[in-house]
């Protein structure tokens, strides 16, 4: 039995007693810098992104009469992912949001009728919210999320392109939507002589920086 000397430290004490004791405390200290370390790499640490003004948001659609688009001038939203060496590996979130009453076709009378459908004084907003991926092939990848429109949500998968230059992310791709699917019923002018089609197609160029 090991006898107690008045002079031995507790540190003494525990290495005789365990003789092992350091040498796990070694091993423990050396997983936690090891963890550290990865968690502080940028390569590997999660970033905070913010949509930038340089996004752009095209809608465009059918009629009896033309064809029609409207741009919309205010894109918002954030994200967090994960990008080692120049290349996208995780989206742990992405939420894009854009003013509805910032779709400009360059028409007066056409603009009142979008906001008339999409109940933009009850919803100002339309939104995506990322929930996960479900495809990915090089640059193409395929995400699930939540679409709402005139404050109905819809499941959609969205495809789209992703490019990284100096740390920056742009996302492009082209996405159809029903109006019907959200409640919209498509606009009509002049009596309902002039119908739109209820299919528009959404082209976006999202644009993401720290």
């Amino acid at each position: 039995m090991y006898s107690w000397h008045p002079f031995v430290t507790s540190s003494t004490f525990i290495e005789a007693f365990h003789p092992q004791v350091h040498h796990f405390m070694r091993i423990g200290l050396i997983h936690t810098l090891v963890l550290l370390a990865l968690l502080s790499f940028p390569g590997w640490a999660q970033e905070q992104y913010r949509v930038s003004d340089q996004s752009q948001v095209v809608v465009q659609g059918t009629s009896t009469l033309h064809d029609w688009e409207s741009r919309v001038e205010e894109v918002e939203g954030a994200g967090t992912f994960i990008i080692e060496n120049g290349t996208l590996k995780e989206v742990h979130s992405l939420r894009v949001s854009f003013k509805a009453k910032s779709l400009k076709s360059g028409k007066d009378k056409m603009d009142k009728l979008t906001y008339d459908a999409l109940k933009t004084d009850e919803h100002p907003a339309i939104t995506f919210t990322f929930a996960e991926l479900t495809s990915r092939q090089g640059d193409q990848l395929e995400a699930k999320g939540k679409l709402e429109i005139a404050g109905q949500s819809r499941e959609v998968n969205v495809t789209g392109a992703v490019t990284i230059k100096d740390r920056n992310i742009v996302i492009t791709g082209s996405h159809p939507v029903l109006m019907t699917d959200h409640g919209i019923e498509p606009p009509t002018a002049m009596l309902g002589a002039i119908k739109t089609g209820d299919e528009v197609t959404v082209d976006f160029e999202i644009a993401l920086a720290q």
